[in-house]
């Protein structure tokens, strides 16, 4: 146990002698808006769950209502399309993964928690 936290001492050392080295010139205000623009358009923050499906298929359903004037001919089409959309994030809604479910973690490592008796019913 007292290793841990020698462990865990000396990487907060290692870190906050790594942060005070920086320059701070880097901080500037065009660099910090770089790095938040570069942050939110990243790829990697975009993760798809039944909410975000069940958003689409609405947008289809509006959408259809919208084109509903300009071109008939589309309009079932964005309808059922959406409407099947819709269905589908709520069913996936509803079941969700564990894969979906956070992971908990305490300074940067997972934290192993118990697995509850209920967890053997939903594999």
């Amino acid at each position: 146990m007292p290793e841990k936290y020698e462990r865990e001492i000396e990487e907060i050392l290692a870190k906050s002698s790594t942060n005070s080295k920086k320059a701070h010139g880097s901080n500037s205000l065009l660099n910090m808006l770089f790095r938040y623009l570069n942050q939110s358009v990243s790829v990697k923050n975009v993760k798809i769950s039944p909410g975000r499906i069940m958003l689409i298929g609405i947008s289809l359903l509006l959408l259809s209502l919208i084109i509903r004037t300009f071109a008939p001919t589309w309009t079932s089409f964005f309808a059922w399309t959406g409407l099947l959309v819709l269905i589908v994030g709520y069913f996936l809604f509803f079941l969700g993964s564990k894969a979906s479910a956070p992971e908990k973690y305490w300074r940067g490592r997972p934290i192993n928690t118990k697995n509850k008796w209920t967890d053997k019913f939903k594999r």
